[in-house]
């Protein structure tokens, strides 16, 4: 029988520490109900971004979630972001699992747009 989920509660503390203008450091730290479980699991990101050019900039990641009952997920990753306009970016990354649970290698591309506040 298949339980339905009722409850989905997400949780974070973010967080931005800024230093010269091309480096930037940013982490999360939060906590996720699934509905199923009666523990969360904790989630966490450390990334460091480097702006290379004005429109150009790379990135690395430090990531994971984990819960009481299972292994942990920890993964790293960097890539490459390209300001196409002020409120449009493309990614491309790259990462590996840390742990044994974890993807052993993945690709992604993302894009970004940033809706502008039309008041």
């Amino acid at each position: 029988m298949r339980c339905l989920r009722l409850i989905e509660l997400t949780q974070f503390k973010a967080g931005n520490f800024t230093v010269p203008s091309s480096f930037n450091m940013h982490h999360n730290a939060g906590a996720a109900f699934d509905g199923y479980s009666d523990s969360p699991s904790y989630l966490y990101t450390f990334v460091n971004g480097f702006s290379l050019t004005e429109k150009l900039g790379l990135f690395v990641e430090f990531y994971g979630d984990f819960h009481i009952d299972e292994y942990p997920h920890h993964h790293f990753d960097m890539g490459f972001t390209y300001a196409v306009k002020p409120n449009l970016q493309i990614d491309i990354l790259g990462g590996v699992g840390l742990t044994d649970v974890s993807d052993n290698g993945f690709v992604g591309a993302g894009l970004v747009w940033r809706k502008l506040n039309l008041r």
